[in-house]
Formats: structure tokens, sequence, C-alpha cells
């Protein structure tokens, strides 16, 4: 079973058939939108197409709430990170 999942999950599969890897950034973009954080992060260790799709600020901002913004204006303009 692990030699046909790392088929399924390698760029260029090589019996010539289109793999997970061959699906547009983009496209699983959108599809990760619909997903969780925790079922994104797991799907984004599959192949470089799911990562790259996963660090898409797009991706992310979905599932942030609709008022981040004005929580962002409560930090002080000099805001380091650290507590």
């Amino acid at each position: 079973m692990g030699a046909s999942l790392s088929n399924l999950t390698e760029n260029g599969s090589t019996n010539g058939r289109p793999g997970l890897g061959d699906i547009p950034e983009n496209c699983v973009a959108c599809v990760f939108m619909y997903l969780n954080p925790p079922e994104i992060c797991n799907l984004a260790r599959l192949n470089r197409a799911f990562r790259g799709a996963a660090s898409s600020d797009a991706v992310w901002e979905s599932k942030l709430p609709s008022n981040y913004h004005h929580l962002l204006d409560l930090f002080p303009q000099n805001y380091d990170g650290v507590l």
C-alpha cells in the first residue's frame, strides 16, 4: 500500500496518468478554504503543490474572524511580537 500511496502524492507519476501534484495550486487553495486549519496542515505535508496552496494568504484569511483588521489596530504600532 505504501508504494501506491506514494504514487498518488508525487508529481508526474511513472504510469503517465496525472497525480495529485498535477492539480493547479490555485485550485487546491480554493478547496483548502473549506477545510479547517488542522486538515490544511496535514494535507500540506503531501506534496509541493499542496504546501504552496497552504501558504496562500487567501486560505488563512478565510479562517480569521471578520473583525481581525480591527483587532490588529488594537496592537501598538511598535509591537515586536513579544508579550
